[in-house]
């Protein structure tokens, strides 16, 4: 058995990708400074760079992923689903989990702490691009921010329901 090293988020899942637009997308559209943050950008190119073999190798070998989820499309594997019933796989795909993002996108749209962090849009965005890519459900590392987001909001009003009684 050969044991693999770490990977990096793009390197195995290509959604990752659909996170890292929905943000720039979601920061366009209301947090536009963080562009100003030259950390962001060192982020940015260093990730291109990690993800760059995998982007060459791919060219190299006429996009194995993308004919693989093309022939899914033709073979009809996939299921086409409304933007409701999408929404509603990712409740019941985990029901805990999606307590957490909810709560999450909630406070991120309406909790003036969580202002310096609304990307909100970002999931919109993300959600109607896997709409349009036809998966079936958002992968969790695109829910990651609000999962965290909706873990804090939880976690604070069970410490303020314990601390009272």
């Amino acid at each position: 058995m050969v044991r693999r090293g770490g990977r990096i988020g793009l390197q195995e899942k290509y959604s990752i990708a659909v996170l890292g637009f929905s943000i720039v997308v979601g920061a366009l559209t209301g947090q536009r400074r963080v562009f100003l943050n030259k950390w962001i950008w060192i982020g940015g190119v260093a990730a291109f760079l990690i993800f760059l073999p995998n982007v060459i190798w791919n060219i190299a070998h006429d996009w194995p992923f993308v004919q693989t989820h093309a022939q899914h499309q033709a073979n009809g594997r996939d299921v086409v689903l409304t933007p409701w019933q999408y929404f509603a796989q990712q409740i019941l795909s985990s029901p805990f989990n999606a307590v957490l993002w909810i709560t999450g996108v909630i406070a991120m749209l309406l909790a003036p702490r969580f202002r310096p962090y609304r990307f909100w849009m970002a999931y919109l965005v993300g959600h109607r691009l896997f709409v349009a890519l036809k998966e079936r459900r958002t992968p969790r590392a695109n829910l990651s921010v609000y999962l965290a987001a909706g873990a804090i909001v939880i976690n604070e009003a069970v410490d303020r329901i314990r601390s009272r009684g």
